[in-house]
């Protein structure tokens, strides 16, 4: 079901029920990230492919995190005083 994982594919952790995409594989072992950075270590057969849902959701979250990520705020309306 997951022989042919490659990475940047997306694939859910079942056991821990996220939506992640393969940084790196290894053997048996897959790395996985969620788009805010968090990554460990999971066994092939410990996941499955993401439905096209699951990887829509999870390029919503990381254009979500990107936007986040430029987002320097606007000035403060408020006066010195806190007013």
């Amino acid at each position: 079901m997951t022989a042919d994982l490659r990475v940047g594919d997306i694939v859910v952790d079942v056991p821990r029920d996220r939506i992640v995409e393969v940084a790196a594989l290894d053997g048996d072992e897959l790395t996985v990230a969620r788009p805010a950075g968090l990554s460990w270590t999971v066994r092939r057969q410990d996941c499955r492919p993401a439905t096209a849902a699951e990887q829509r959701d999870f390029e919503i979250a990381s254009r979500r995190r990107e936007k986040s990520k430029s987002y320097t705020g606007a000035p403060s309306p408020l006066r010195e005083d806190g007013t």
